[in-house]
């Protein structure tokens, strides 16, 4: 008797794997049919919402979508701070997108070494267009010391990754260096 009490214990409490991710997973759906408008009304406020309750349920790119929405003032009204915010816990989990929208973030802001030491962060998560990025800090000289040569680097790692504003850079440079030869 003692062990049937035990099983039925067990059952009772059971959830199954992954039910908090099937749950968050659903509401992050309906929130881009929201935002999108396919299959209903576009609604920004309640695609905020459900992207709000999966993010809270730990769905990783609604986090990383909660920086997005308070960053462009979709659905919510716009706040950089909660945008930072929402992108440093998607950062925390890894997501290389999230340390590239922090690196925008503080290059608007003029802070251009935090924004070099995000990018370099996201750069290790294998991110292409955060190289492109770094490049033109580099190539500038803005919150990293200029060195047009690793810019070339970087430049080309990106363009090799098929990011296309690093593609349009590199055949500009080629341009430029096939019309001095020719003078």
């Amino acid at each position: 008797m003692k062990r049937q009490n035990q099983h039925a214990r067990r059952a009772a409490s059971f959830k199954p794997r992954g039910y908090d991710g099937w749950y968050a997973k659903r509401k992050f759906n309906r929130a881009f049919e929201y935002r999108e408008g396919q299959g209903v009304p576009a609604d920004p406020a309640e695609a905020f919402r459900l992207t709000a309750e999966a993010a809270r349920a730990g769905h990783h790119a609604a986090v990383l979508n909660m920086g997005w929405y308070y960053l462009d003032g979709i659905g919510v009204e716009a706040d950089i701070d909660q945008a930072r915010s929402w992108y440093r816990k998607s950062a925390r989990q890894g997501d290389p997108r999230a340390m590239l929208g922090l690196a925008i973030i503080e290059m608007e802001a003029g802070r251009f070494d935090l924004a070099a030491e995000w990018l370099r962060r996201a750069i290790a998560e294998d991110h292409a267009d955060a190289r492109f990025v770094l490049g033109k800090l580099y190539w500038r000289g803005r919150g990293v010391p200029m060195d047009r040569k690793l810019a070339m680097v970087l430049f080309t790692e990106a363009a090799r990754a098929k990011v296309p504003e690093a593609q349009r850079v590199i055949r500009f440079f080629t341009y430029l260096k096939k019309r001095a030869r020719r003078r």
